[in-house]
């Protein structure tokens, strides 16, 4: 099996990658630039080498013996020519293929740093050797080194490095794990998804870790009662909100992000691709304003009408039955429910006999279903 020379091995990618060949047990050999931000690869790299890219020699020995590269280049002013130095002296070395991290911004060079990736493309490109481009729009890891998660939430909050703590924990609870995993970041879905769990103390938590980033789905905000309690507030909240939710149109995809940080505010817009939204979405965004008191009209009766459905499912002796403040109401059940109805098994913590049921004002169909 061929050799993997991974540059940028102790980065926030490079480190991640070194983790995911290691537990293949693929080879690789890691180029690190500065040995004391190689802690956290300790166990995991038999094969490292010191590395820079300004230094022709280093570059020719990491490369002895290597016939694939996943590179990343520093973001530097110099990042064209360290490409060309690297992909020359790669050339030289037999190079069979090599794997860039570039960026979206490569496809349309509107920003300093797409021009420097697509240059840097365009380098590897002629140079003959086979390539694959990785163009991501950006991190999450970025903004976050390590979250801890309220379980279970939507899923993709669990993608990146988390600590799993159960939705309902105390205050105290989450306060404990904040201080034990040395978390930089708290992930809430408020009220929760698919449990209709809604706590009121976030924004304390907030205050009181100011050095820690809160983030809050608020996708379910407007169900939580007929008076809508005020949003969570702080320079360290971030709030996430799908309209889609709201709106009933979840395939439409549109949402937004909000915090008083203006300074992580302006690293997403700039993060944000060009195309950030399509035109059926732009429109429907148009259609809010001159509907709003439909909409009022309609939130209210679907916030009454999930009370009364809670209430029904209630009557189910075979069903255990959460509180929500959510236009859902989760349930355990004794029996399989074979209907067209969300199961949660694919949530952390919950198996196949947990589903959420979304508030219809025909419920009481139910029955006969059940």
């Amino acid at each position: 099996m061929s050799t993997i020379l991974v540059t940028g091995a102790t980065g926030k990618v490079g480190s991640e990658v070194v983790k995911q060949l290691s537990a293949s047990k693929v080879p690789f050999r890691a180029a690190i630039h500065t040995p004391a931000n190689a802690a956290n690869l300790k166990g995991l790299v038999t094969d490292g080498v010191e590395f820079d890219f300004n230094k022709a020699q280093t570059m020719k020995k990491a490369l002895q013996g290597v016939e694939k590269v996943f590179l990343i280049t520093p973001v530097s002013d110099k990042m064209v020519e360290m490409t060309s130095n690297f992909v020359k002296a790669a050339k030289e070395a037999g190079v069979k293929h090599i794997v860039k991290l570039s960026s979206l911004s490569a496809s349309h060079e509107t920003t300093t740093l797409g021009k420097w990736h697509a240059e840097s493309e365009k380098i590897i490109q002629q140079s003959g050797i086979p390539y694959t481009f990785l163009r991501p729009t950006f991190f999450m890891q970025n903004f976050t080194r390590l979250s801890l998660v309220t379980v279970p939430n939507f899923n993709e909050f669990e993608i990146g490095n988390h600590v799993n703590i159960p939705y309902n924990a105390t205050a105290q609870e989450i306060k404990a794990a904040i201080r034990k995993h040395k978390v930089d970041s708290v992930v809430f879905c408020n009220p929760n998804n698919p449990t209709g769990y809604y706590r009121e103390d976030i924004e304390g938590l907030a205050s009181e870790f100011s050095g820690i980033k809160f983030i809050v789905d608020v996708s379910f905000w407007d169900f939580i009662g007929i008076d809508t309690p005020q949003l969570p507030r702080g320079k360290n909240i971030v709030l996430i909100k799908s309209l889609g939710k709201a709106y009933g149109l979840c395939g439409i995809r549109l949402g937004y992000i909000a915090s008083e940080d203006k300074e992580l505010m302006k690293k997403v817009e700039e993060k944000v691709p060009i195309w950030n939204i399509n035109s059926v979405a732009e429109a429907m965004i148009d259609l809010i304003p001159p509907h709003k008191k439909e909409y009022e009209s309609s939130r209210k009766k679907i916030i009454e009408g999930t009370k009364k459905m809670y209430e029904f499912l209630k009557t189910f002796d075979f069903l255990t039955v959460f509180p929500t403040k959510a236009n859902f109401v989760m349930v355990k059940s004794k029996k399989p429910l074979n209907f067209n109805v969300k199961c949660c098994d694919n949530k952390t913590g919950l198996d196949k006999t947990y589903y959420r049921i979304a508030y219809n004002y025909n419920y009481k169909e139910l029955k006969n279903l059940m």
